[in-house]
């Protein structure tokens, strides 16, 4: 049989239309990949800014722990802080630990309730560098990190817990902050010395159920202070026992904002 061609008008209409067809779903193509390839790098990009910023402000907070333990421990009377917020949250939320001090040769247990405030920094989409009687910790989604313990210590014959209260209204949300801290009182909470009590106690026991993280607290005992004895019965509690005296002491700082 004579195969009758096609003119030549047809056939250059065909191969103009699967031409087109070739450049559509080409275009097709790059398009996605482009929109793919953005929307992963843009994602990547936003991890490392959130990763920067925590970093950042986890340098700060300790720098603000190292202020807190000059006034603690040195007796320095105040000092002054410029932080650079970046438009992160800053403020001071309630935060209570609860310790209670018994066994022989003390008389009776005595429970002391003090609310040490949390000074707590919100920086990128679900991060938080918080600042908490001395323990500092980065608190995400995914877990929390210890970045400093509290001055809580359990030895052979003595316990000494160190306490640390910030006052204030402090609710902060800019770019940069003067931020003042200052010594408001420090005082022996146990043994109280008017009472002519000399620290005799044999055990001590630290409840975190009411701080501003509990599984931020819990995490640091477990890892990083484990000579505190934990609590099957009640994860929130730890204990330093068997010692010959207890010595617990509370520093009120008060912040504020300088303009």
């Amino acid at each position: 049989m004579r195969r009758i061609p096609l003119p030549d008008w047809a056939s250059s209409d065909s191969r103009g239309v699967s031409d087109l067809v070739a450049f559509v779903l080409t275009f097709s193509i790059i398009i996605t990949a482009v929109g793919v390839v953005s929307i992963g790098g843009l994602g990547s990009l936003e991890d490392y800014r959130d990763g920067a910023r925590a970093e950042s402000a986890e340098v700060a907070m300790t720098g603000f722990d190292s202020s807190m333990e000059d006034i603690r421990v040195d007796g320095v009377p105040q000092r002054s802080h410029q932080l650079q917020l970046n438009g992160d949250q800053l403020e001071r939320h309630s935060s209570v630990i609860e310790i209670t001090i018994s066994g022989t040769p003390a008389p009776e247990p005595r429970t002391l309730t003090v609310d040490v405030g949390a000074f707590v920094r919100q920086t990128g989409r679900d991060t938080e560098i918080v600042y908490e009687s001395g323990a500092v910790y980065r608190s995400q989604d995914r877990g929390q990190t210890v970045v400093s313990k509290p001055p809580f210590r359990c030895g052979a014959d003595t316990a000494n817990v160190g306490l640390v209260s910030v006052r204030g209204d402090v609710n902060v949300s800019s770019d940069s902050l003067a931020l003042r801290a200052r010594e408001n009182g420090s005082m022996s909470a146990y043994p109280r010395l008017t009472d002519g009590e000399n620290g005799s106690a044999s055990d001590v026991t630290i409840d975190v159920s009411r701080t501003h993280n509990p599984d931020a607290w819990q995490q640091l005992f477990d890892r990083e202070m484990d000579e505190w004895d934990d609590n099957a019965a009640d994860p929130n509690k730890y204990t330093c026992e068997d010692v010959n005296r207890v010595y617990v002491h509370n520093t009120s700082v008060e912040l504020s904002a300088v303009n």
